[in-house]
This record gives structure tokens, C-alpha cells and sequence, in this order.
């Protein structure tokens, strides 16, 4: 950004005595003449109202960003925009222009204007990290198109080609559960609309956890600018997850959902790269730069919902597994925000750890069954690889020793599906994951 986006240590100063408008990139202008046109008198724009050299300021204010976005009457999408001097206001309208025959019958004409799928899924926005959150987060958005301003809020939908905001004009989000995969409804929407349901509370909580899952897949196939921001671009919506579950979070994941938090893997919608510096603790799926996937989990092997005797009962589905005890969570953050830049995370366990053999060829086995592991980065000349099994998720870890005489542990890879015959012998025994 430059110079005139942006507040810095050394522009401090004057920015609070005062910002000339003409000196601010077309975006801002356009968002400000907005504001007052709404009769709101403040408006927040990140690049200005925090200080972009300063990493204290940094850290103090991306904590409240749930809050802004959420306590925010409306928040300005600059859909069209590509940056900051494509303004708000360049919508264009390409109509075609016909010929008419002045006797001729009447002739009715309807314009076929883009779907809002279509105008969301082509906005710059939806590629970044940050505005995932910001999105959610806010009770009330208007988007910015190329073709046409669109609004939503908690409760519907609408773009300017409906002219008046009639009742039947609007899209009800409480009608849009059959877009339960569909990235342009919120994931918040279907909770406070009441779209999420099931006949039990416990199989509701199950359903958030779900949508956690997924927000965390389209989370990480976005781009970030600061590979530092991993955590504290998700952390206002992890706040408002944590009141609805009810749940401690823990880099990412939750401690009542952490045995299926557990089961990401690398997408092959990307190319894995292993950096030298980790943001986040091994077991967590913030250490990837690439998309990753919870396709491994099975919801139906974890539990199953049926009647008996008129009553509702969730019960497992198959207890020939032994789930791992986990015993202790413990996250250090770096800051005053426990769910931002942390500086290590680890999951203190009890589970069963079985060793796997390494043939001449190069391969991991058990007893001479030839494994398909899933690294997390491309595969490299690993010795001592364990397997950890994650119990009825039908799961397994593969980890790696983190330092020689310990008994703490790297995650390196996943194995799906486990057999729970490879651990039917094996005591389970007490190990950490850093």
C-alpha cells in the first residue's frame, strides 16, 4: 500500500491532527463519502487506524477486530476492487442495445443479470484471509460489484436489480439450508437463522463443529500476506465459536472435538512446501501454507443416531477402538490474545503408539502390510516414524520422535483408514504432541 493507506510511526502525528482527503487512495474516499451519505460519523479502516510498523499496536488491536466487525453497523465490501485506487462507485451495466420497429406489438424485455454465487465467487475479496472473518462477523455488508450493489445481513439477501425491497423479493436465509457446502452463505447466517438443526442438542454442537471444520478449509486455501497472521486473522471468529460450543480453543482446534480436529491432511489442490519457520504447533493444520481437507473423516464411523424404545440415542459406532485420553492442553500465546501468534502449543495424551518398520525399499509397513502414508510436507527421508491411533475416527497420526529420549512427538503425516487390529496388543502409553 502506499504511503498515503497506510499510518506509521512517523505519521502518527499528523494523522491525528488531521488526513486530507484528496491526499487518500480513491477506496477510502468513495468509503467516506458513503458514511456520511448513511449520517454515520465514524468510519474504521484497518490500514489507517492501526499502525502498520508498530508490532505492539499491531497485537493490541487484532484482537478487538471481532469485536469491530461484529459491533459495526455496516461494513463496505470493495468486491470490484482490485486495490485501493479502483474506488467503490465503478459499476458498469452492459446492457445490449436493440433496435426497435415503432409499429411493431409490444415487446417485453428481461435482463438476465449475473447470480449472486456468480458476482461473490468472482470477488477479489473472497482470495484473502482476513476478509473470511470480517464477512462473517458482520451483521450487515454491502458489496461493492462490478454489476450491481448487493446487500445481506442475518436474515436475507437482495441486490439493487430488485428495485423495492418487498418481502417476497428477499432471499430468506433461514430457507437456505440446502446450501449447507455453498461458500457465499455465511456459516454464521446458518446458526443464527436456525438453518443448523437435528433432534438432539448434542448432534446441534456436532453441527458447529462442522461448520468450523469447513470455515477452516476455505480459511486456508486463502492468502496471506504475513505468514505471522495465521492465527490472529481467524481469532474474532474463533471468540464467537467458543461461546456457541462452549469449548476451549486450542491453535485451530477444539478440546472437545480435538480427536476429529486432528484428522486434516494436505489437499491436492496444492503443492506442499515445508517452510523453515512453523506458525503454529505440528498437530495443527495453521502450519500448511496449501489447502487441506477433513475428507477423511467419516461422521457415521464416529457416531450413529437411532430410536430405541421412542427414545433418541447417540451412541458410537464401533467400540473395538480405544479413543486417546487426552489429559492436558496447554497453548502459550505471544501476546494478550490466547487465540492469536502463539508461541508452541501441545496436547499431552494417553494412547496407543505402535512403531512402524521401514523396509529396504523405502516403504512403512505393519506386519508386512505396505502403508499409504499422507505426508504433510513432500516426503523426506524420515526414520522412526510412530503411528498413533486416533481411536473411532479410523485415524491415525504418524509422528516422529521431537527429540532423541523424549517422549514428545511431531506430527509428520496421517493414515486413513486404521485397522483396529494393528493396536489390539499394544498398551497405551502417555506422550506429547508439540
Amino acid at each position: 500500500m502506499s504511503a498515503a493507506a497506510t499510518t506509521k510511526n512517523k505519521t502518527l502525528q499528523r494523522r491525528l491532527v488531521s488526513i486530507p482527503f484528496k491526499t487518500l487512495p480513491r477506496t477510502f474516499r468513495d468509503a467516506i463519502t458513503f458514511t456520511r451519505r448513511l449520517g454515520l460519523q465514524y468510519l474504521w479502516i484497518d490500514s489507517l487506524c492501526i499502525i502498520q510498523d508498530s508490532s505492539q499496536d499491531w497485537q493490541q488491536e487484532s484482537a478487538k477486530m471481532g469485536k469491530i466487525y461484529s459491533h459495526a453497523y455496516c461494513t463496505i465490501s470493495a468486491a470490484a476492487a482490485s486495490n485501493c485506487e479502483e474506488g467503490l462507485f465503478a459499476l458498469h451495466c452492459e446492457l445490449p442495445l436493440l433496435p426497435v420497429t415503432p409499429n411493431a406489438p409490444a415487446i417485453l424485455f428481461k435482463i438476465s443479470f449475473p447470480g449472486w454465487d456468480s458476482l461473490f465467487n468472482k470477488s477479489t475479496l473472497i482470495r484473502r484471509s482476513w476478509t473470511l472473518q470480517e464477512r462473517e462477523l458482520s451483521p450487515r455488508i454491502l458489496h461493492f460489484t462490478k454489476h450491481t450493489l448487493l446487500f445481506e445481513c442475518r436474515e436475507a439477501r437482495i441486490s439493487d436489480h430488485n428495485h423495492e425491497l418487498n418481502s417476497n423479493q428477499w432471499v430468506l436465509k433461514s430457507s437456505l439450508s440446502r446450501y449447507f457446502l455453498n461458500s457465499s452463505v455465511r456459516c454464521l447466517d446458518k446458526i443464527h437463522s436456525g438453518s443448523v438443526t437435528a433432534p438432539h442438542h448434542d448432534l446441534v454442537t456436532e453441527k458447529y463443529y462442522e461448520l468450523w471444520r469447513r470455515m477452516v478449509q476455505d480459511y486456508n486455501s486463502r492468502q496471506l500476506t504475513h505468514r505471522t497472521d495465521k492465527f490472529p486473522a481467524l481469532s474474532g471468529l474463533a471468540l464467537e465459536f467458543a461461546y456457541l460450543l462452549n469449548d476451549e480453543y486450542a491453535a485451530g482446534l477444539w478440546r472437545k472435538d480435538l480427536l476429529r480436529g486432528l484428522c486434516w491432511k494436505w489437499s491436492s489442490n496444492g503443492a506442499r512446501k515445508q517452510s523453515a519457520i512453523h506458525y503454529g504447533p505440528s498437530w495443527s493444520w495453521a502450519k500448511m501454507d496449501v489447502s487441506i481437507t477433513y475428507g477423511l473423516i467419516r461422521e457415521d464411523r464416529v457416531f450413529e443416531s437411532r430410536s430405541e424404545r421412542g427414545q433418541f440415542v447417540h451412541v458410537p459406532v464401533d467400540s473395538r477402538f480405544s479413543d486417546p485420553e487426552i489429559l492436558h492442553v496447554s497453548i502459550v500465546p505471544e501476546g494478550r490474545d490466547p487465540r492469536g501468534t502463539l508461541i508452541s502449543g501441545r496436547i499431552y495424551l494417553r494412547g496407543q503408539l505402535l512403531h512402524l518398520r521401514r523396509s529396504k525399499a523405502g516403504d512403512y509397513s505393519i506386519d508386512g502390510e505396505s502403508l499409504r502414508i499422507i505426508f504433510d510436507y513432500l516426503p523426506q527421508p524420515l526414520v522412526n516414524l510412530y503411528l498413533l491411533s486416533l481411536g473411532r475416527t479410523n485415524v491415525g497420526l504418524v509422528l516422529q520422535v521431537f527429540e532423541a529420549g523424549s517422549k514428545e512427538y511431531i506430527r509428520v503425516g496421517v493414515i486413513a483408514p486404521t485397522e483396529w487390529e494393528w493396536f489390539q496388543d499394544i498398551e497405551s502409553e502417555d506422550l506429547t504432541l508439540v
